[in-house]
């Protein structure tokens, strides 16, 4: 076994998040109109005297995970398509915005994350907006008090 990307870890453990970060593993949750909907989880640490792989998620057995592959243009790009399908058979004007991008996935093309604002931005007809970043491990519905505690602020337009 030469554990590809992870090969070093494996031998000495340690955080792997930066290298694992285009490569999720995916849980199959349900399908919607014949496309599945998967919950995508990040490797983030190899723990050494188990040479575990621990994940931003917790996985039981009988779970069918799918391990995803991308590139930094698709997760990009993405941001548009999703403010047009989230717009889409509306015809009033956005009032306004909120991007929350993964942490996991963001944290290895923080050098994009301009390119990703002016992406989401570009499809709001210039309404105000907030992109923030999910850092941590579990997503919950946060009052807006904590709002500044659990996310980073990457991006905005007010």
């Amino acid at each position: 076994m030469d554990g590809g990307i992870v090969a070093r870890e494996l031998e000495i453990g340690g955080n792997v998040l930066l290298k694992t970060d285009l490569f999720p593993l995916a849980r199959s949750l349900d399908n919607s109109h014949g496309v599945p909907r998967r919950l995508l989880s990040h490797p983030h640490q190899v723990i050494a005297d188990s040479k575990a792989l621990s994940f931003f998620a917790e996985f039981s057995v009988g779970d069918k995970v799918t391990l995803m592959t991308s590139t930094r243009e698709p997760l990009i790009s993405r941001v548009s398509r999703a403010v047009q399908r989230a717009r889409s058979g509306s015809k009033s004007r956005p009032r306004g915005g909120l991007l929350v991008y993964c942490g996991g996935s963001l944290g290895g093309m923080l050098d994009r994350a301009g390119k990703i604002s002016s992406e989401f931005a570009a499809e709001l007809d210039g309404a105000p907006f907030i992109a923030l970043r999910r850092s941590a491990s579990k997503v919950h519905s946060l009052p807006v008090r904590e709002l500044a505690r659990q996310f980073d602020v990457f991006g905005s337009d007010f």
